[in-house]
């Protein structure tokens, strides 16, 4: 099944708008960060959490899957 230019600038589009609000995320993460001087100084607040340790492996797939979409349809 052959993929016109159009279906093409498409998808290379959104797996753009994809990279970018993930990568975002990666930044702005859910919770904050701890502003207190100590071990724990400038880390996420809720790093230690299950849920969120598991946003970030799912943000880590969403972003490098992406990525290789990109450089496919490329």
């Amino acid at each position: 099944m052959f993929i016109g230019t159009e279906n093409v600038k498409t998808l290379v589009l959104v797996s753009t708008l994809v990279t970018t609000i993930t990568f975002a995320a990666g930044f702005a993460v859910p919770g904050g960060y701890n502003n207190s001087s100590g071990p724990q100084d400038d880390m996420a607040t809720l790093g230690s959490k299950w849920s969120f340790q598991i946003f970030l492996i799912c943000n880590i797939i969403a972003t490098y899957s992406s990525i290789i979409v990109i450089l496919a349809l490329i």
